[in-house]
């Protein structure tokens, strides 16, 4: 029974001792919080963009524990804030990353990042009337170009969604005045026009995008976009012949999207293409049934007969 009582204690103590060193190692000091984060930005490519490490999680998360430890001994750098609202935003958390953002908003001198970081957390929650504001913020306390760009996309792209044209127009109109070498201008416009309806000035916008992508950084992402919205306007349009051409030029440079597959197959159909419209709707069965499903109708008697 003694011998018991003392393996008892030896045990107790042990715990103890393991959860003291826990909550030492949690509550570090300014100085510790400073080092570790600085030796974490010095061998993690991460602390440079945490963006291109979105598929490393497992990181992410240390990241995000450094910077909420770093933040709470430093709590006026806004910075910290903003990596972490970005990080939580990545891991799709996007009420902490609120949450994060507008505690920064509090205790630290506002600046455009912590606006825009705020605004992009409001667009994840589909609130886009809520980011217009600090999108302003944003926008007005911009000293940099690439952020100023990034906000004015932002900021442009949330008055579409809630259609309201003349301020999308004018800002994006503002940019491509200082900026007519930039292709994401004339595609933004060009979705402006789409949503509009306004299918001449749309193709004219995007034709111009396409124009300035080799002469601009324009993503591969952003060119099949394009390509993919060009095919879509001049389907619309009726002029199907023209609408396979740019869709084609897609496919070339995204072979497994759906979409691409989706209105393609539509296109062929009412061009009067009976084989290629089959040979998409087959495609489409094979990676994504529920959107041939959704077309099956239109293409029926091709189908059956």
């Amino acid at each position: 029974m003694q011998t018991h009582s003392v393996y008892l204690c030896i045990i107790i103590l042990l715990i103890a001792g393991c959860s003291t060193n826990r909550h030492t190692e949690t509550l570090s000091t300014p100085d510790a919080a400073y080092e570790n984060l600085a030796q974490f930005n010095k061998t993690n490519p991460i602390s440079l963009n945490i963006h291109t490490a979105a598929s490393d999680r497992a990181l992410l998360r240390r990241y995000l524990t450094l910077l909420s430890d770093y933040s709470k001994h430093y709590p006026n750098e806004s910075d910290s804030y903003v990596k972490c609202a970005q990080i939580y935003l990545i891991l799709g958390q996007p009420e902490d990353a609120l949450h994060i953002a507008k505690r920064g908003l509090k205790k630290c001198n506002p600046t455009a990042s912590l606006f825009l970081i705020t605004a992009q957390s409001y667009c994840a929650l589909d609130r886009d009337k809520k980011a217009v504001r600090p999108l302003q913020n944003a926008y007005k306390l911009s000293t940099h170009s690439a952020e100023k760009e990034e906000i004015t996309f932002e900021l442009a792209r949330v008055y579409l969604r809630l259609e309201k044209f003349n301020q999308a127009h004018r800002i994006i109109t503002e940019y491509i005045d200082c900026n007519p070498q930039v292709p994401e201008g004339y595609k933004i416009r060009g979705e402006l026009y789409q949503a509009e309806k306004l299918y001449s000035p749309a193709l004219t916008a995007y034709e111009e995008a396409l124009k300035n992508a080799n002469t601009s950084a324009y993503p591969l992402f952003d060119i099949i976009d394009t390509y993919i919205r060009l095919g879509t306007v001049y389907a619309h349009s009726e002029n199907y012949p023209k609408s396979i051409i740019y869709l084609e030029k897609a496919l070339a440079l995204d072979p497994n999207n759906p979409l691409i597959h989706n209105n393609l197959c539509t296109a062929y159909f009412f061009s009067g293409n009976r084989e290629k419209t089959l040979e998409h709707y087959y495609i489409l069965q094979n990676i994504d049934k529920s959107r041939a499903d959704s077309i099956k109708e239109l293409i029926y008697t091709w189908l059956y007969s």
